[in-house]
């Protein structure tokens, strides 16, 4: 049986989870930083459940967002979620299991960007994107 987009969407986050005091927020709010939130992706029907057999290369957004009062010290916070190795890394935590616990074929972080100023102003943090890509088998009847 195939997993659903929510089911996948709950994998992910929950591989984020893992992470030491790291907060994952269904709402973006300064009083849980650091926090992150799981964006689901944005796909097309035809494209995305072709006949292919497989969802395709579902693309999540892994926000981090850490509070800016000691600009120094929010940026070294930032970097340490976005450290390849370690305890706080997000690439650790979600390709420990490139499964997702099982709901995906494969899981791979392709990525970093920090977040424009513009992106975050309102909350008050810092903040990077983590591009994820999961495959995963559709359900076929």
């Amino acid at each position: 049986m195939a997993s659903s987009l929510a089911e996948i969407t709950d994998a992910l986050a929950d591989a984020v989870r893992t992470i030491p005091g790291l907060t994952v927020a269904q709402v973006k709010g300064q009083d849980l930083l650091p926090s992150a939130v799981v964006i689901p992706p944005d796909f097309q029907y035809r494209g995305t459940f072709g006949a292919s057999g497989y969802y395709g290369q579902l693309r999540y957004e892994v926000v981090v967002l850490v509070a800016q009062q000691l600009a120094n010290e929010a940026v070294r916070k930032l970097w340490e979620y976005a450290e390849p190795v370690g305890a706080r890394s997000v690439l650790a935590a979600v390709e420990r299991d490139t499964t997702l616990g099982g709901v995906g074929d494969d899981c791979k972080v392709l990525g970093f960007r920090k977040l424009e100023f513009e992106e975050v102003a309102g909350y008050g943090a810092w903040g990077g994107a983590f591009e994820v890509v999961v495959q995963c088998a559709k359900e076929t009847s």
